[in-house]
């Protein structure tokens, strides 16, 4: 089984380091972007999950066949989910054995 777990950074905080040279809508749409990229490299696999906190990406993630997995913890760090046990993350997917 080929898996890509996709953590999503909440797009209010995506690409901070570039707050210099783009503003908060171009760092949104850059990290959008991003996303569809990494879900389009993704496509061959047999299971993409995309952890994420914004309606915006649930939106880029309903336009393609995978699963979306809102995560509700982003607020303190935009990975707590991929993080977790497998067998704890695979048990929000149970098409998707740990």
């Amino acid at each position: 089984m080929n898996l890509c777990i996709v953590p999503m950074k909440p797009l209010a905080r995506a690409k901070a380091r570039l707050a210099e040279v783009l503003s908060p809508e171009q760092r949104r749409a850059l990290s959008l972007a991003m996303l569809e990229d990494v879900i389009g490299a993704a496509r061959a696999l047999d299971h993409v999950w995309v952890l994420h906190s914004d309606d915006d990406a649930a939106e880029v993630i309903r336009r393609r066949p995978m699963r979306s997995q809102p995560d509700t913890t982003a607020c303190s760090s935009y990975r707590p989910t991929a993080r977790q046990r497998p067998e704890k993350t695979c048990a929000r997917w149970p098409s998707v054995e740990a």
